[in-house]
């Protein structure tokens, strides 16, 4: 399914940003600033990931329930599955820059882009074959770039 664009100006980025920092990338410095590390102290890194990308889904759980929210018109698994990617991928930024900052940005970003400029379409419905593998490619991808990341620190 093809997103859509709403037609906000580019110029819109800059207007979006600073309030997406702080409606949504502030999140960040409990998720991936306290809760992340203390699941890692438990579990492995992508375990502890994925652990903090459902229960980010279900943090977001009572906006299904306010009218007009982006989330109200969102498939809750297509969803939960854009909250694993992006927490594994807002996480690996966190490991490997050890700046909380990168991840505020990142998830402001992701907001911005999700809840000012587009609509992701492809969350309003169960999530398709395509969005599986390229959830699944991305979360590769990133474990693959932390590997090199810590071989080369560890040689």
């Amino acid at each position: 399914m093809q997103e859509e664009y709403f037609g906000n100006p580019w110029y819109m980025f800059i207007l979006f940003m600073p309030m997406m920092i702080l409606g949504g990338g502030l999140e960040e410095i409990g998720w991936q600033g306290v809760f992340q590390p203390l699941l890692q102290m438990r579990f492995p890194f992508l375990i502890a990931a994925l652990i903090e990308g459902i229960i980010w889904s279900i943090w977001h759980l009572p906006l299904w329930l306010v009218p007009n929210t982006a989330q109200s018109s969102y498939q809750f698994v297509a969803f939960t599955l854009f909250c694993v990617t992006l927490g594994i991928t807002l996480a690996a930024a966190h490991k490997i820059t050890k700046s909380i900052w990168v991840s505020v940005l990142l998830h402001a970003w992701s907001n911005t882009v999700l809840g000012g400029m587009y609509t992701l379409t492809s969350l309003c419905g169960f999530p398709s074959l395509k969005t599986w593998i390229v959830s699944l490619v991305q979360t590769a991808v990133i474990m693959l770039i932390l590997l090199a990341f810590f071989r080369r620190r560890t040689e």
